[in-house]
């Protein structure tokens, strides 16, 4: 996916890109013209079908592998002042 624009991404995987986490810094709703780098990170919101889709053309992340096993849930998580909490 590096060399991809955020516009292409949403519209060749049908998703929404929430957020971009690049060279440390983290921005929501990132322009659609942006373009993903190697090491960029992303939030997106989309169907099972295109979240397997993108996980299979990317590396696992550590989050990735957390969810996998159980330990870390990344469907429902609202941000409040100090951190994260569950819905």
């Amino acid at each position: 996916l590096v060399g991809y624009t955020i516009g292409r991404l949403e519209d060749e995987f049908e998703v929404a890109v929430i957020a971009q986490y690049c060279e440390g810094e983290f921005m929501l709703n990132p322009h659609d013209d942006t373009t993903l780098a190697a090491g960029d990170r992303f939030v997106v919101s989309a169907s099972l079908e295109s979240l397997k889709e993108l996980a299979r053309l990317t590396p696992p992340t550590r989050e990735y592998e957390k969810y996998l096993k159980g330990r870390w849930s990344i469907k429902s998580r609202r941000v409040f002042r100090g951190g994260l909490k569950p819905l």
